[in-house]
């Protein structure tokens, strides 16, 4: 388990990117690997898990990409032309949430 934290102080998750695996050639189950090291094992209907799967593999970058986005914005604010308070305080409570400092 990787209980690093970023200069944030915020948890420091598997470095992506993540790609999925299908260790059983076209089989309901798929895994999720970063660099050889096993993230985890999803399965079910092999076309739901496939699809999962791959929305899971995609969470680093979807995390760095809703950062992005929510800096810019703040940065936006703080020249006066700012995006919504409350629209702010979802994105901050969504990443406070994934990063585990909320």
């Amino acid at each position: 388990m990787n209980n690093e934290r970023n200069p944030h102080g915020r948890k420091v998750h598997t470095p992506g990117p993540w790609d999925v695996q299908d260790p059983l050639g076209d089989g309901p189950n798929k895994w999720i690997y970063a660099d050889g090291l096993y993230i985890a094992e999803v399965d079910g209907e092999r076309e739901e898990a496939e699809a999962n799967a791959r929305l899971i593999a995609a969470a680093p970058e979807l995390l760095d990409r809703l950062q992005e986005y929510y800096d810019h914005q703040c940065a936006l604010k703080e020249e006066s032309r700012d995006l919504a308070p409350e629209d702010l305080q979802e994105l901050e409570a969504l990443l406070a949430g994934i990063q585990g400092t909320g």
